[in-house]
């Protein structure tokens, strides 16, 4: 049998992700011999449009899950760390797919997925799944991240978060406040990055904002005072920008109002 007929060919032909991910996890050998016709139907699929057919025979019927049949493949043959910087991971592969073909390497995949943020934060095409690398440590797949990228990216799904959704993750992950949310007093920042600007176009009293939430989780004990205010000072330490310095200043207005409260 020729690399061309081989079984996880077939499989993305016909459109089938399941047998993709079983023959990934039975037969990784057998996948990565097939890896430059994956590659070669990897580019052509990913460039077609949705429902397109292949008269040429590339693919069966009309376009649909073959996508996500030839992103597990193609992701498989080239490894995590450039499987995490694949463009247009549909979601659902980037969060069910991948923790089953990179299984060891996913906490240093969470890592790339938030240096990826970091560096293009409105990149959408790149970046709009990344939100998922939260449901892994949810799930106990991955440990709670430190980076900067994935701090940052935490910071980005709170502000767009309703308040029930935000209190589920905490509560399903207490880790992400414990240990990737204080982060934000030490990640880098820059003009679309990082709790200032996420929080200068919203209102005031709005409870998406950044330090808003920071209060809630004094509120509920989640974290304590001195903790907050150590950060604030390491925060000063690290910015010199006025932009962020009114950020920090405003946080600790917050504190003072709250604690002259009878």
């Amino acid at each position: 049998m020729t690399s061309a007929d081989a079984p996880v060919l077939r499989a993305v032909r016909r459109g089938d992700p399941g047998a993709v991910l079983a023959l990934i996890e039975s037969d990784r050998p057998g996948v990565l011999a097939a890896k430059r016709p994956v590659a070669a139907l990897y580019r052509l699929m990913m460039s077609a449009p949705g429902l397109a057919t292949s008269p040429e025979g590339h693919w069966t019927g009309e376009l649909g899950k073959h996508v996500d049949a030839v992103v597990c493949a193609h992701a498989a043959c080239i490894g995590p760390m450039r499987a995490a910087d694949l463009v247009a991971i549909p979601r659902k592969v980037l969060k069910n797919a991948y923790p089953r073909i990179f299984p060891e390497e996913l906490p240093a995949i969470l890592e790339r997925l938030g240096e990826n943020y970091q560096r293009a934060p409105k990149n959408w095409d790149k970046i709009s799944p990344y939100g998922v690398m939260f449901d892994w440590v949810v799930c106990g797949l991955a440990p709670a991240p430190t980076g900067d990228g994935t701090v940052n990216h935490l910071l980005f799904t709170l502000r767009w978060s309703k308040p029930r959704e935000r209190a589920a993750l905490f509560a399903a992950a207490p880790a992400l406040a414990a240990i990737t949310l204080p982060r934000l007093f030490d990640a880098e920042v820059r003009p679309s990055l990082g709790a200032a600007a996420l929080d200068w176009q919203l209102d005031p009293a709005s409870e998406d904002r950044i330090d808003r939430q920071i209060l809630g989780l004094l509120r509920t004990g989640t974290w304590d005072s001195e903790q907050v205010h150590d950060g604030i000072d390491r925060f000063r330490t690290r910015h010199t920008s006025a932009f962020q310095l009114r950020w920090a200043d405003g946080l600790e207005r917050l504190l003072a109002a709250e604690r002259a409260e009878p």
